[in-house]
């Protein structure tokens, strides 16, 4: 149980000082079983309260409605918490108790969230009570070649499954251009030789009728090499494509969503656009006209 001072005074002033919380949990609790939870004695040993581990977390948090053997006073603060969107949490006040696991025992603030939910152990009491370890490298105990035990998948260009369809507006204006762009001479045997590497690569083919829709090519230097990356001005194009918006998570938001993940992946696909197939209707809007 949790006896406030008085309230007023809590969260009315606030100075510079700001944490970070990744997510305070409402409706299910975690449970013993849950990997990314631990039980700790809790103010000498009184209770016995179970935890979610969140390294992310810069503070310690109770749920208002936290059960507990024991009346435990908690006082105002001016500190502000904020959530992994960036919002500000309601906070009642703070907790100075002790925490032990084991052997190890030390002291901790607590910050009292007003919603309902699970505590929290934040990375500083994490540290203090030797829960979390830290690796700075990581080495495999097995020297596999993954080239050799998976050819397929490092061969080739690749295709990711289905075709995607460009919707132009109502009001669409078709934009055409008659004369290609100069290449450099320095670029010229390059140029066409990548070109001639995409046609046989299945990535661009020859248009041999008139279209609506020509956009210029530009070659662009890769540095370092004597290759060349072709590109096309497609901002006429862009300008009549109905859009699909895809709205981004903020980072703070994803990494609370990972939390408690054991295994990431990173994936790299070779030359990722050239994998997405454009529907039949839509490959004449992207023609580009070259020299050649």
């Amino acid at each position: 149980e949790l006896e406030f001072d008085d309230q007023s005074e809590c969260g009315s002033r606030h100075d510079e000082s700001e944490f970070f919380i990744g997510c305070v949990h409402e409706g299910k609790s975690v449970t013993v079983t849950d990997p990314w939870t631990i039980t700790l004695g809790f103010n000498n040993n009184r209770d016995k309260v179970v935890f979610k581990i969140d390294t992310g977390a810069d503070v310690s948090v109770l749920p208002s409605n936290i059960k507990l053997s024991h009346k435990m006073k908690v006082t105002p603060t001016k500190k502000i918490l904020k959530g992994a969107d960036g919002n500000q949490l309601s906070i009642l006040g703070m907790v100075k108790t002790n925490i032990s696991y084991k052997n190890s025992i030390c002291d901790e603030t607590f910050y009292v969230s007003a919603k309902p939910g699970n505590p929290l152990l934040g990375k500083p009491a994490i540290e203090k009570l030797g829960l979390l370890a830290r690796i700075n490298q990581i080495k495999s105990t097995k020297n596999i070649d993954w080239f050799a035990k998976h050819p397929a998948l490092f061969t080739g260009l690749g295709s990711i499954s289905g075709e995607y369809h460009i919707e132009l507006r109502e009001n669409a204006k078709p934009f055409a251009i008659y004369t290609p762009r100069k290449v450099p001479l320095p670029l010229w045997d390059e140029t066409k030789a990548e070109l001639q590497k995409m046609v046989k690569m299945g990535v661009i083919s020859p248009v041999h009728r008139a279209t609506d829709w020509c956009a210029p090519m530009v070659v662009v230097p890769k540095k370092g090499t004597k290759k060349v990356r072709i590109c096309v001005d497609l901002t006429k194009l862009n300008e009549n494509v109905k859009r699909h918006y895809y709205p981004i998570h903020p980072v703070d938001t994803t990494l609370a969503r990972i939390s408690g993940a054991r295994i990431y992946s990173k994936l790299d696909m070779n030359h990722g656009f050239w994998q997405m197939r454009l529907s039949e209707e839509s490959q004449h809007l992207t023609t580009f006209l070259s020299p050649f």
